[in-house]
């Protein structure tokens, strides 16, 4: 493993490296908006399953799939990235994507017509969850990619698991913290 990964360093060119670089920060938001597909829940009474869904389901899946290409590059293919910073960069960039992805279809599709405030509240607070969640979660990926790197060991999945459980709870009490304050009057967007 240490001779290819040293094979793979040597043989990938800055450029090559950046090119990479935007292609999986490209592909990471998609990813993250299927994901969001299979956990979606509109409408409805407010119950367990709901309160499952949005709580944990939603969260694990997005915070998941918004990094899943960047995790594979990571995983397979660590001699792509060259500085941390890149890593960071296709994190916080899926989670960008993932946001202004989700928010297009919140207001063209869930709710057209939405207010003034709704568009403030999607466009501000939902978009700088999505960013920071998966820059979180970047962070995890910088320390498997980091080690692999600096160690010529294969990339461990477990170093980076506290900041995507951060990620995951942080995304998790927020979905609650929302649906709570809407059941109860206290957010609204009229």
């Amino acid at each position: 493993y240490e001779r290819w990964l040293e094979r793979g360093i040597r043989q990938t060119t800055w450029f090559e490296s950046l090119s990479l670089t935007l292609l999986v920060a490209l592909a990471a938001g998609p990813w993250g908006v299927l994901g969001a597909f299979i956990t979606s829940s509109r409408g409805g009474e407010i119950g367990w399953t709901t309160l499952l869904t949005v709580g944990v389901l939603a969260p694990v899946t997005e915070e998941i799939t918004k990094v899943a290409a960047l995790l594979w590059a990571v995983e397979k293919r660590p001699y792509w990235f060259k500085s941390m910073w890149q890593v960071i960069f296709c994190a916080a960039m899926g989670g960008l994507a993932f946001g202004v992805i989700e928010n297009l279809i919140y207001t063209n599709v869930y709710v057209p017509n939405g207010s003034d405030a709704f568009l403030r509240w999607r466009w501000g607070v939902c978009t700088g969850l999505h960013l920071n969640c998966s820059t979180l979660a970047g962070i995890g990926l910088v320390r498997i990619w980091g080690n692999a790197i600096r160690e010529r060991r294969r990339p461990e999945l477990a170093l980076g698991m506290p900041f995507f459980a951060m990620a995951m709870v942080g995304h998790g009490l927020y979905n609650v913290g929302v649906m709570f304050a809407e059941v109860a009057g206290v957010l609204t967007f009229d």
